[in-house]
Parts: C-alpha cells; sequence; structure tokens
C-alpha cells in the first residue's frame, strides 16, 4: 500500500555558519546548556557547565574554520536538504515530549517508536520517536547498485 503525503509549507530555515564567531559560540553554548538542563537528550550529561559546552563549541568553531566540520543552524532545514538534492528528511525526538508534538502538530509523518534508545541527560533511558517530510515531489526515478542517491 503506498501512502501519499501532501508537501508541507517549510516552517524554520537553517544557515550554514563558514566561520563561527565569539558571539555564536557563546550562544551555542547557551543554547547546548539550555537542552541538557531541559532534559533533552544531545550526546551531554547533566549537570553541563558552561566551560564545558564553551570547549565543545570553541572545538567544533576550530573543525568549521579548517573546512572539516559544516555547521548548520536551525533557521530552512528543506531549502538546505532541496539544494544538496534531497527529497526526504528523517529526525527522531523523545517519545511524548514536547517536540514529539511539535513534530506532529508540524506536518512530520510518525514512522514509529524504538523503546529505550536514547539517554537522557541524568542517564534514564526514553523511547524514540522517528519522523519523516517529505520535501519535493520529484519522481527520482529507479536506483540500481552502485548508483549514487542524492
Amino acid at each position: 500500500m503506498t501512502v501519499e503525503t501532501p508537501l508541507a509549507p517549510p516552517t524554520w530555515s537553517l544557515r550554514r555558519l563558514y566561520i563561527v564567531s565569539a558571539a555564536e559560540v557563546e550562544q551555542l553554548a547557551d543554547v547546548l546548556i539550555d537542552c541538557v538542563d531541559g532534559g533533552a537528550s544531545v550526546s551531554f550529561m547533566a549537570p553541563l557547565s558552561r566551560e564545558h559546552a564553551l570547549s565543545f563549541w570553541r572545538m567544533v568553531a576550530e573543525d568549521v574554520a579548517d573546512g572539516d566540520r559544516a555547521l548548520i543552524v536551525a533557521e530552512d532545514a528543506e531549502h538546505v536538504g532541496r539544494e544538496a538534492g534531497k527529497s526526504l528528511l528523517v529526525l527522531d525526538t523523545i517519545t511524548g515530549s514536547d517536540a514529539d508534538r511539535l513534530y506532529a502538530r508540524e506536518g512530520w509523518v510518525r514512522v514509529g517508536e524504538v523503546p529505550d534508545y536514547a539517554y537522557m541527560p541524568h542517564g534514564e533511558l526514553r523511547g524514540t520517536t522517528f519522523f519523516y517530510r517529505r520535501i519535493t515531489s520529484a519522481h527520482h526515478g529507479e536506483y540500481r547498485p552502485g548508483d549514487a542517491v542524492p
């Protein structure tokens, strides 16, 4: 059975940073600390010190400046995906979280839940819900083994 999903209008944007300023490092550290303090599963355990958060983002900024890492800040995931030739976005979030409800309201298609998938900042395991969103209606045709798939 094929389920057609309508294309949803973009709701935010992304921007690639080629140079990360000291002010942006500070802002990114603030967001990371807020996420961890709020219980988000973002690969850091609570409590997260400001020094640790700043150190992490300074390292990322150096990698970005050296061209070893791309940093995209949330502002048009769909635009960046289309520019990269993608037709589908996939994400996951903690089951039952505010983000879980937000993505469902914003038209992302719920795929399913994986129990005990994500460690929370205080060490407990929580389920993760996966979503996808089509970002283009272009038919990409059939792919053969070995083809580069956008």
